[in-house]
């Protein structure tokens, strides 16, 4: 019970961006289609309010893309979150200063006639912030720190999955010599069977090739 409780935590943060990743992709999405007029509004053409929000809808789009699609870490995951970060700073000053500089004027006409949009841009400038925040954290010293990459979609084995996949041994099923059990086994006496799989595999060849000649002694009559 102990270990699927510790699972569930560590799939919790993954669960939870892609909640409020997807309704804020949803969110933006309905919000251009419902008061896409606004292009055609005295204070949407002053403040570009249809540019940041559509801008921020692709943004989010490629992040979550990304992230589900992205496999491995490395310097092509590195650069990744660099630009994300890069991009959601910017979006996060973008935000903050329309917010900010927004005449009264404008404001009642986007609260009042907008709302939709209106609503996606705050909520697009919060979350461009606290990604913005958590990435430059992670980049910084959290990643670091628990060792794992978490800016990407984490790889999820189950405890019966074979221990050594043939790929990492540069042999395929079918190939000559290679036995569906040999990633799985290993021989006995060690220790929780964490022999080297070119190891495991020579010594199937060397137990193969002693019972094979064991069976071919020659009998003897007393």
């Amino acid at each position: 019970m102990a270990n699927k409780a510790v699972a569930a935590f560590q799939i919790l943060p993954i669960f939870l961006y892609h909640t409020l990743a997807y309704a804020l992709i949803l969110l933006g999405a309905y919000a251009l289609i419902e008061d896409g007029y606004v292009v055609n509004d005295a204070c949407g053409k002053q403040y570009h309010l249809f540019k940041f929000c559509g801008l921020n809808l692709c943004l989010w789009v490629f992040a979550c893309f990304s992230y589900c699609l992205w496999k491995g870490g490395g310097e092509g995951a590195r650069a990744r979150a660099m630009v994300l970060t890069i991009l959601y700073s910017a979006f996060t000053v973008w935000g903050l200063l329309m917010w900010q500089e927004l005449s009264s004027a404008c404001y009642k006409v986007f609260s009042e006639n907008f709302k939709v949009i209106f609503m996606f841009h705050h909520a697009a400038t919060l979350m461009d912030c606290l990604a913005a925040l958590m990435f430059f954290i992670h980049e910084l010293w959290l990643g670091q720190y628990v060792g794992a990459d978490l800016t990407i979609m984490a790889e999820i084995h189950h405890r019966m999955n074979p221990v050594y996949i043939p790929d990492r041994i540069n042999m395929q099923a079918g190939d000559q010599g290679y036995s569906s059990s040999m990633a799985a086994k290993s021989p006995p006496g060690t220790a929780g069977g964490d022999l080297n799989p070119a190891l495991t595999y020579e010594y199937e060849k060397i137990m193969q090739n002693n019972t094979s000649s064991s069976s071919t002694l020659p009998q003897t009559t007393p």
